[in-house]
């Protein structure tokens, strides 16, 4: 349990600007959507606390949250949303119900948001889905156990969802947060970033230990623009130590000619991995199995509704339908390892006691390329390897999709939707600002 703070006001918003490196003035216009051009990038807060946490039956209300000055938010939808008051986290969720929870506000240009949020009880993992007016909805695994540090932008408990502008500055009018029906959470906090760029905007890079960019790491501090693309046309090298419990996770764009990297979370070992994503960041990072996943879904089944089964290969093996030779030249030809990781795509994969495996999968090939030397690397499908899309090692950072394979198993029947070989990147070196 952490020490109860103040809840943040302009002068304590400039401080945490000054870690992103934004000068703000001394009176800054922060939400005056009507002066967009000359705004500024400020930072709002929707804050709950941590406190006794006794939110049994208590719903949510207006009352259960304090903002900072200057921002003006109603709460439009509070569904299986529960708190004790203000100073207290809320809850989202129920053992049996997923929650929705809502906020409306006057048009203003929302870039980025941090939810500061941990697991309930013994619930195990949640997976949280927040999306603004202006953006797709995108997922988080809550896989912390105990309350985050609100006073810091990055760390366990702090998840950071960027782009939430589409990418093309525009702007949003309400902001939903919501649970899986499975297991819940509590949410402590709510930080937006506002006017800004289409930037993922984090404090400098504190931990360069285990970091493995062949470029020089900078120091600066400096908040760049960088974009959260639908594809991209560059890789990074897999940021990997074998010694690490913990891997920072980046955003990599080219600016002014160069490429330049910031740190957007970091990814634990003991962390379950739900998404493709998170699936990709984990083996590339660790180089080994996330701990939720098994060969069996018995063994799955047991572990609980997080529980994920991973299938083993050996390349050259026969397929009748072969779709590992759209995906590269491969270091080992024969008899080297591949695995398939089964992806959730509907919400209903593991219901406790049954899985449905679905047509979802992150594709690993153990040892590489000839493009890319012994690295691993990631593929996603989610039309049973009819199509794919490569991951390119950094936050979001997929190729466009490509041409797997017509395929036929049981339901499904796939061909591709794609006549685009697999493109060919070049792997860039990169600054950490």
């Amino acid at each position: 349990m952490m020490k109860k703070k103040t809840i943040l006001t302009l002068a304590s918003g400039a401080a945490i600007l000054a870690l992103l490196g934004v000068v703000i003035s001394a009176n800054p216009r922060y939400f005056d959507m009507t002066k967009a051009a000359n705004a500024v990038q400020s930072c709002g807060t929707i804050e709950f606390g941590e406190g006794t946490v006794a939110d049994s039956g208590k719903v949510l209300t207006s009352s259960g949250y304090t903002t900072s000055s200057g921002l003006v938010v109603s709460l439009s939808e509070a569904t299986k949303v529960y708190s004790a008051g203000a100073g207290n986290p809320a809850r989202l969720g129920t053992t049996s119900a997923a929650a929705t929870l809502t906020f409306s506000f006057d048009s203003m240009l929302v870039t980025s948001i941090r939810l500061y949020a941990y697991q309930y009880g013994s619930d195990g993992s949640a997976t949280v889905t927040l999306k603004t007016s202006a953006s797709t909805a995108q997922t988080a695994t809550i896989s912390t156990t105990t309350a985050p540090a609100e006073d810091s932008l990055s760390g366990d408990g702090i998840y950071l969802f960027a782009g939430l502008d589409g990418g093309s500055g525009t702007s949003s009018t309400s902001l939903t947060i919501s649970s899986d029906g499975n297991n819940r959470f509590y949410l402590a906090k709510i930080l937006l970033t506002i006017n800004g760029s289409s930037a993922v905007t984090s404090s400098t890079a504190t931990s360069s230990s285990a970091v493995t960019s062949s470029a020089e790491a900078s120091s600066s501090g400096t908040t760049s623009t960088f974009p959260v693309l639908s594809s991209y046309d560059y890789r990074i090298a897999p940021n990997y130590s074998s010694s690490a419990t913990s891997m920072p996770i980046y955003n990599v764009a080219s600016v002014s000619g160069a490429y330049q990297a910031q740190i957007v979370m970091t990814i634990t070992k003991a962390t379950d991995c739900l998404t493709a994503e998170q699936v990709a960041e984990y083996y590339v990072s660790f180089r080994a199995l996330p701990p939720n996943y098994f060969s069996s879904t018995s063994a799955a089944l047991n572990y609980g509704k997080n529980g994920r089964v991973v299938s083993t290969y050996t390349s050259g093996a026969t397929h009748t339908y072969d779709y590992t030779v759209k995906l590269g030249t491969w270091n080992v030809t024969s008899g080297g390892t591949y695995y398939e990781f089964d992806i959730d795509l509907t919400g209903s994969y593991n219901t406790g006691s049954s899985i449905s495996r679905g047509s979802g999968r992150v594709v690993a090939i153990v040892d590489g390329i000839t493009d890319y030397g012994s690295d691993p690397v990631c593929y996603f499908t989610e039309d049973h390897y009819a199509d794919f899309k490569e991951y390119y090692n950094f936050y979001q950072g997929w190729s466009p999709l490509f041409a797997g394979v017509y395929n036929k198993s049981g339901s499904y029947e796939n061909s591709p939707t794609t006549t685009l070989e697999r493109p060919s990147v070049p792997t860039v070196t990169y600054t950490i600002v």
